[in-house]
């Protein structure tokens, strides 16, 4: 029997956003919301770089996280922080739809 990948909530991917904020830049994390610009909390380009590698290793999603901010010519410092979170349910959706489709 193989095993499914669960479906991806946002309110976790948005805690998961927090903490590692809180973890890179030490940031409280009560002092940062969905509604939070993430050029706001991210001063430094290398720091966004480092935070969407360990968004996409978490959730594995390779590299569609950059594919779709390329895509849609998106600054990753642009976003909210909700809506890095909605990108990233997005993406991980994406994913398990392609694992599932591979299975026999």
């Amino acid at each position: 029997m193989q095993e499914h990948k669960a479906a991806v909530k946002a309110d976790d991917v948005l805690a998961a956003i927090l903490e590692m904020l809180n973890t890179i830049d030490d940031w409280d994390a009560e002092d940062i919301s969905a509604d939070t610009l993430l050029a706001k909390v991210v001063r430094e380009s290398i720091t966004l770089v480092y935070l969407i590698g360990e968004i996409q290793q978490r959730y594995s999603l390779g590299d569609r996280i950059v594919m779709r901010l390329r895509a849609t010519q998106t600054r990753i410092k642009d976003l909210r922080v909700g809506q890095l979170a909605d990108l990233v349910c997005s993406a991980a959706e994406q994913s398990l739809a392609a694992s599932l489709e591979q299975q026999p």
